[in-house]
């Protein structure tokens, strides 16, 4: 579940490539299910690090993966916004 976006964190943070692989595990539809059983706060919190580190790479590495994307927009959308307004 939390491995999920913490994969995504990874790549903005620490400038990792993402293999081929696990690129195709993250649009498997189980990335989606599993992540959605994570609680919002820690989702929230991997959020809050991904957008600190980069807004603008953080939504390029959402928009690559658009299910999770509306995933976590859908579950934190009010969060996001105003974690967005604060980074920006």
């Amino acid at each position: 579940g939390l491995r999920v976006i913490r994969a995504l964190r990874f790549a903005v943070t620490k400038n990792f490539l993402l293999a081929s692989g696990t690129e195709y595990a993250l649009r498997e539809g189980y990335a989606v299910k599993s992540l959605l059983r994570v609680a919002k706060e820690r989702i929230m919190d991997e959020l809050n690090k991904m957008f600190n580190s980069s807004v603008l790479n953080s939504l390029y590495m959402l928009n690559k993966f658009p299910d999770i994307r509306d995933a976590v927009f859908a579950e934190n959308r009010v969060k996001l916004m105003a974690t967005l307004k604060e980074v920006v």
